[in-house]
């Protein structure tokens, strides 16, 4: 529902599940948490499913829900710290923040647990820190946060206190989530775009098909194909100084393209013969000088794929089709200091 490859997705999903303790009927909750989240804020559904690899298991056990987890992502996100880097920051802020409270306490005058001994969520804690430091010279501040979160959780531990706000508002927002993923994979899927994704699975289930009516054919033809290399390979051998004497006068400035057809191929013309050894020298070519190389189907995928990108992005400049994308960029202490600009199509 948000452009991450299916098999992708129910990989995320299930990964999801496990880290949290939920049920298969929790699926389609995960799937609309981490859309909604994606869509919300700087992140894709993959950037959270990588996050959650290192963050999910310890925010269970601290008693952090699925949506408040991919909330404290999601505003991580937003400042440019994703994937495993974010979820490496929310594993050391939930481990540091119930496992120091004498320190917590000592710096910020903040208790990690409640009245009834029960821990504090990790945000309200880092919310009562920021309460506690506003008042602070900048450096004094900046000296305290990296003793108690250590400089590689310092940045972190600075967005999120101060946008404690934000992330109470995202997680409230997670908890009605309930048909994100249907709805945007429903507008996916509307006009032409999702007509030609459908048409094209279509064709790859054809294509599948087709292979398999096929295999014992091509099967054969690959046989012929290599009992032909064997044949030259062995000739190529048995002479190696001729062709080594015959190839010296033009090694240096040639490259070599060949197209074997075997006896299953006869329809093959020599159009056709000719087009696949020009595809085979152009890879030769691009080895460097003095190669040759041998047309193989994949040369042929590999051609046509790139080409169909180079047309694709040309006609996307000539529409208009091409963005900018403006991801902030921070310093050690969560202050937004630039910008990047990313082009997008």
């Amino acid at each position: 529902a948000t452009g991450t490859d299916a098999a992708l997705s129910a990989g995320i999903m299930a990964a999801t599940l496990r880290q949290f303790g939920l049920g298969a009927g929790e699926a389609t909750r995960a799937a609309d948490v981490l859309t909604k989240t994606a869509n919300s804020t700087f992140n894709t559904v993959e950037a959270l499913g990588e996050s959650l690899k290192y963050a999910g298991p310890v925010a269970k056990s601290l008693g952090l829900s699925l949506e408040d987890t991919t909330a404290i992502l999601g505003v991580l996100g937003n400042v440019g710290i994703q994937g495993s880097e974010a979820g490496t920051a929310l594993r050391r802020l939930g481990v540091i923040s119930a496992a120091s409270g004498d320190k917590l306490k000592e710096l910020f005058n903040v208790t990690n647990t409640d009245a009834a001994g029960n821990l504090k969520p990790l945000v309200q804690i880092l919310d009562e820190i920021n309460d506690a430091t506003a008042n602070m010279p900048v450096a004094e501040r900046t000296k305290r946060m990296a003793e108690a979160f250590g400089l590689l959780g310092i940045t972190s531990a600075n967005v999120l206190s101060s946008t404690a706000g934000g992330v109470t508002a995202l997680a409230r927002d997670l908890q009605n989530a309930e048909g994100t993923a249907a709805k945007a994979a429903k507008e996916m899927d509307a006009g032409l775009g999702g007509a030609m994704r459908i048409a094209l699975s279509a064709i790859e289930g054809t294509a599948l098909a087709i292979g398999d009516a096929l295999a014992p054919s091509l099967i054969s033809l690959v046989r012929t194909i290599e009992g032909v290399a064997t044949g030259l390979t062995t000739f190529v051998k048995a002479n190696q100084e001729m062709i080594l004497q015959a190839a010296k006068g033009v090694a240096i400035f040639t490259a070599v393209g060949v197209a074997l057809i075997g006896a299953e191929e006869a329809h093959v013309g020599s159009v056709e013969a000719a087009r696949r050894a020009d595809v085979a020298l152009y890879r030769a070519k691009d080895e460097g000088r003095g190669r040759y190389c041998f047309f193989e189907a994949d040369m042929d995928a590999a051609l046509r794929v790139r080409r169909g990108l180079e047309t694709d992005l040309r006609q996307a400049m000539r529409d208009g089709g091409v963005w900018l994308a403006y991801q902030p960029q921070v310093d050690a202490i969560g202050k937004i200091v630039g910008v990047e600009a990313l082009a997008r199509w």
